[in-house]
């Protein structure tokens, strides 16, 4: 496993909603199901990544 990193979430209309610290994408959609926010597409950006991801609850 890597080093977490941190990932700033976004809502599909770009508004920054907030951040999760994960060692990758399957993980940072583990931390976002966990909490309390809705199904849906966000996007998630780290320093290396830029990406769309769908979370289903």
């Amino acid at each position: 496993m890597g080093n977490s990193q941190t990932y700033k979430v976004y809502n599909a209309n770009g508004s920054y909603i907030g951040s999760f610290n994960a060692v990758d994408i399957p993980a940072l959609k583990t931390e976002i199901r966990k909490s309390n926010w809705k199904s849906g597409i966000y996007l998630v950006k780290n320093k290396n990544t830029s990406a769309f991801i769908g979370i289903e609850k």
